[in-house]
């Protein structure tokens, strides 16, 4: 049980640093990226899009390889996901730096959900790391407010907040793909062993 303790802390540990980054980022970011940009101008004017779409064939291929036994149910969330995914980052996003958002997002997500992934095996864990990633999108766009180089942007929070979603929702996809069972109620599980 301590080692489980220790754990735990390490991994919020890293879910504040890493929040404290995102942060502190804030003032240097729009400089970061004009050099980023500069040097890099395919990868920040649309050289991902060749990368999301492997990305997308592959897990396609994997999943019509290897998921032949999934409920349909399973495949309509995956698409609903990746969907979400495209238009996000096809229609919504306008700037190539708004869509930096979901990796940002995405990763925040995963940390988040190490750490609670220890204590917490219901489907409540999904819902606790939506309250912590909206909560930091929209503490994040509260200090841009304060910022004299950056502005509150509503578009921006719902970027966020859309980025959470669609990461938690990969999540979920991971999950039932690993453990089909993860989501069921405790109390649920308990009677069937009875």
């Amino acid at each position: 049980m301590h080692a489980e303790t220790g754990t735990v802390r390490r991994r919020w540990v890293v879910v504040l640093l890493y929040t404290l980054l995102i942060f502190l980022f804030l003032p240097v970011f729009p400089t970061l990226w004009d050099i980023v940009s500069r040097q890099l101008p395919g990868m920040t004017r649309g050289t991902h899009y060749g990368i999301i779409a492997l990305v997308v064939i592959l897990f396609t291929g994997f999943l019509l390889f290897y998921g032949k036994h999934r409920s349909p149910g399973f495949y309509i969330w995956t698409f609903a996901v990746f969907l979400g995914y495209g238009v996000l980052i096809f229609l919504v996003c306008k700037y190539p730096a708004e869509r930096f958002h979901l990796l940002e997002y995405g990763v925040l997500v995963i940390l988040v959900y190490r750490a609670l992934v220890t204590r917490i095996k219901t489907a409540r864990i999904y819902f606790l790391i939506i309250l912590y990633t909206f909560a930091v999108g929209f503490i994040d766009e509260l200090i841009q407010a304060l910022l004299p180089n950056r502005v509150y942007d509503n578009r921006d929070i719902a970027i966020n907040w859309a980025a959470s979603l669609l990461a938690t929702g990969l999540l979920l996809v991971a999950a039932t793909w690993r453990r089909p069972g993860m989501l069921k109620n405790k109390e649920n599980h308990n009677e069937r062993e009875d």
